[in-house]
């Protein structure tokens, strides 16, 4: 086996043809700008990171107008994130949502705390409702919300995170927003949590480069908090030089590359709406499109299984607290890919097969 097929297995390729729509990263790759830009960077490479992301952290406080780069702090992918506030805080009690992403309630149990859930309703198509505020106790002592969630694709708009904002204050509970997917959304101005920080001290925003700029073997990822106390307690929490000098080259390009931005909105809603209307073609109701990928109970028994043989990917909802198999979530891909998606599931479909 030559080098090349073994650089393609540490990371564990799809075989040639496999669609893959159970991971839910900008369909356009990586950016130009931040290959070319790691490249150029690559005489730096034998020296150590800057451990304070200084220009990252300013690239990301100007992208996102109205934070100083003091209020930003760099980390190794929004998983590192999670893991430190955790560490750095030590909660007793912490409240996740149900379903939500998997690794909240991981990272909590690692560390000791009690997780209750808050259950999202099936009768509600899992949207958060106000029900949520009477989950909210002075028992908790973080919150974890998913903006939009993962799984299901649902949002929450800024007036109700303010409510919930406002209940956590009240009882002294830290509120810790990941906003790995807002910026898909084509007016995430409404729904960001960003904006908020100055008014709450008590609120971490999470977001990264994995999702938007399909940069995941990279690791990269920031918190953003108006409390500069608790952002120096999360730094400490986690290891030196967490953040290698690519990634941080290849975030500063990725910001300042808007064209991308541009393309990644035009393609995810052009798709999208082709997909949706493809699906209700076929009496598939899709629950959840908010983000880049469609939540929705599967048509046929077994639907994962199936398109596999396909050489189609997508993500069941088994291992979610509060789904089961019965739901699929699919990445918004390539237009050539969610085409030969759509193919194989109408075929699946009026075969009627299970």
């Amino acid at each position: 086996m030559n080098s090349e097929d073994r650089i393609y297995d540490i990371v564990g390729a799809r075989k040639k043809g496999t669609v893959d729509l159970s991971v839910n990263t900008n369909p356009l790759g990586m950016p130009e700008s931040a290959k070319i830009a790691i490249t150029r960077g690559m005489e730096l490479y034998a020296q150590y990171p800057d451990e304070k992301c200084t220009i990252l952290s300013e690239e990301i406080a100007q992208h996102y107008s109205g934070i100083s780069a003091k209020q930003v702090l760099c980390v190794s992918g929004v998983d590192d994130a999670i893991y430190r506030i955790i560490f750095a805080q030590h909660p007793r009690k912490a409240l996740v949502l149900a379903p939500t992403y998997e690794d909240y309630e991981k990272a909590l149990r690692n560390d000791g705390c009690t997780v209750i859930y808050h259950f999202l309703q099936k009768k509600e198509k899992y949207q958060i409702t106000e029900t949520i505020l009477d989950s909210l106790t002075n028992e908790v002592d973080m919150v974890f919300l998913c903006n939009p969630n993962n799984p299901t694709g649902q949002v929450i708009g800024r007036e109700f995170l303010s409510r919930i904002l406002d209940k956590c204050q009240e009882n002294g509970t830290i509120l810790v927003v990941d906003e790995s997917f807002i910026d898909f959304l084509d007016e995430s101005e409404k729904y960001t949590a960003k904006g908020l920080i100055h008014t709450y001290p008590n609120l971490v925003v999470l977001d990264g480069f994995t999702k938007l700029y399909a940069m995941p073997g990279l690791r990269l990822g920031f918190c953003i908090s108006s409390n500069e106390e608790l952002l120096g307690k999360i730094f400490a929490a986690g290891q030196p030089w967490s953040v290698s000098i690519p990634a941080q080259i290849a975030g500063i390009a990725a910001l300042q590359d808007r064209k991308y931005l541009k393309e990644t909105h035009e393609l995810i809603q052009t798709e999208k709406k082709w997909l949706l209307k493809e699906l209700g073609n076929l009496k598939i109701d899709v629950w959840g499109s908010c983000a880049n990928y469609l939540f929705f109970p599967a048509p046929l028994p077994n639907m994962r299984q199936l398109l596999e043989e396909d050489n189609i990917l997508l993500r069941n909802c088994e291992n979610f607290v509060g789904l089961n198999g019965d739901f699929c979530r699919v990445a918004i891909r390539t237009h050539q890919e969610n085409e030969k998606f759509i193919a194989a599931i109408r075929k699946r479909v009026i075969l009627g097969e299970n």
